[in-house]
């Protein structure tokens, strides 16, 4: 397994990664609208454009499988919003089905967790939906702790999301070393 920072010819695999995971992942969890309107066009266009232009501080890997594939991504930087109580952000990290249970989350963990201590940050978090449950034990393995909660509108669904913090990028980096 590669991880690599993203480039912006990767839009449309982070795009198909990025619909394919949430499908795998969230069906049953968010509403179906939300995830039936997600679309292809509209997320390779935004992946171009972060991509493109991507601002000061912030983060962006592909986890490539052996057939030189992209098979999940991690984004990071400063927190968005207040509630969550630390200073830098793990943004979104998505795997395909497939990728998962193979050290390929711990790894993209590490880059998001090496980068944020390298930027000057001096805590992490990132937002997790309380049903996923899978995601909450991985990264509780990973010494993440519950440290906020916030009800988030989907599509017109009410559904919780829980503000999982660590206290050091740094350790989580000695952590998922010591993971896998």
């Amino acid at each position: 397994m590669l991880i690599r920072p993203a480039q912006p010819e990767d839009a449309p695999r982070l795009a198909d990664v990025h619909i394919r995971a949430w499908h795998e992942t969230y069906r049953g969890i968010m509403p179906d609208k939300a995830l039936d309107d997600l679309s292809i066009a509209r997320s390779t266009e935004a992946w171009a454009k972060r991509l493109a232009a991507l601002p000061d501080r912030h983060f962006v890997a592909v986890a490539l499988d052996a057939r030189q594939q992209i098979v999940g991504f991690v984004s990071a930087g400063p927190k968005r919003l207040p509630e969550l109580p630390s200073d830098g952000e793990v943004h979104a990290i998505n795997l395909v089905s497939e990728a998962k249970r193979q050290g390929v989350g711990v790894q993209l963990m590490r880059a998001a967790a090496q980068h944020l201590a390298d930027s000057g940050f001096q805590s992490l978090g990132l937002w997790v939906l309380e049903r996923n449950m899978a995601a909450r034990a991985f990264y509780e393995r990973l010494g993440g702790r519950v440290a906020a909660r916030r009800e988030e509108d989907f599509v017109g669904a009410r559904l919780i999301e829980l503000g999982i913090v660590w206290s050091s990028p740094a350790g989580l980096v000695r952590r998922t070393l010591a993971t896998g």
